[in-house]
């Protein structure tokens, strides 16, 4: 699988360098706005080595994103909505108001 491959070259750049890849905090997602994969082509999972193994996840969050497989980010949406979002005004809209 040229997944694996990909991330077995990473985790040996990783051991080149003082680095080591978490399993624990490396999450799997694959993007597709198809309506489905066939069973075949969906991914199990990521094995790294015999003792760790990342399964595939619907919804990831990425720098306080969270991004679905289909990418259409309703739970983003629905995570955010109701929240107070707080912009202060732009200096144009505040030299306006005093004057």
């Amino acid at each position: 699988m040229r997944m694996a491959a990909c991330v077995h070259h990473i985790q040996s750049w990783y051991a080149a360098k003082p680095l080591k890849l978490n399993a624990t905090k490396t999450e799997l997602i694959w993007f597709d706005r198809r309506s489905g994969l066939d069973d075949d082509k969906k991914i199990k999972n990521l094995n790294l080595d015999p003792q760790r193994s990342i399964p595939p996840s619907d919804v990831i969050r990425d720098l306080g994103v969270l991004l679905d497989c289909r990418l259409y980010m309703t739970q983003h949406v629905s995570s955010i909505h109701g929240q107070n979002m707080f912009f202060p005004p732009t200096q144009n809209s505040t030299s306006e108001t005093l004057s």
